[in-house]
């Protein structure tokens, strides 16, 4: 924190009126100018999109995938290994058969099974 003694005299006119912005920073010496503020306008900038930026970075973001879906738990959507009917993991736009698993569920998915989350595949 600043603790300057600031004469308020300086920054009154002779009239009692208010200086202009340079004429107080001339009188506090600082420099305020375009080329200062701007830099100081780029610091904050960094200061609140470097953190966002890593923060979209973390693990637990990237396990979500590029979806940016988080998987669930086969529990929380009703997971079975056999066919809902028809309906089954094979026949579903979520299901990826190279790896034997789900864009949306967690763990092995079985091509025979079924969750509340089916999707038939167009």
């Amino acid at each position: 924190m600043n603790t300057r003694k600031i004469d308020q005299t300086r920054l009154l006119t002779e009239d009692g009126d208010i200086r202009s912005a340079s004429d107080v920073a001339q009188a506090l010496g600082t420099d305020l100018s375009r080329r200062n503020m701007l830099r100081g306008m780029g610091a904050v900038a960094c200061l609140v999109f470097v953190p966002a930026a890593l923060y979209s970075a973390t693990p637990a973001r990237a396990e979500a995938g590029a979806s940016g879906v988080k998987k669930q738990p086969q529990a929380s959507v009703k997971y079975q290994s056999r066919p809902n009917g028809t309906s089954k993991c094979a026949g579903c736009a979520n299901f990826i058969a190279a790896s034997g698993s789900c864009k949306v569920v967690e763990g092995k998915i079985s091509p025979d099974g079924w969750c509340i989350l089916w999707i038939k595949k167009t």
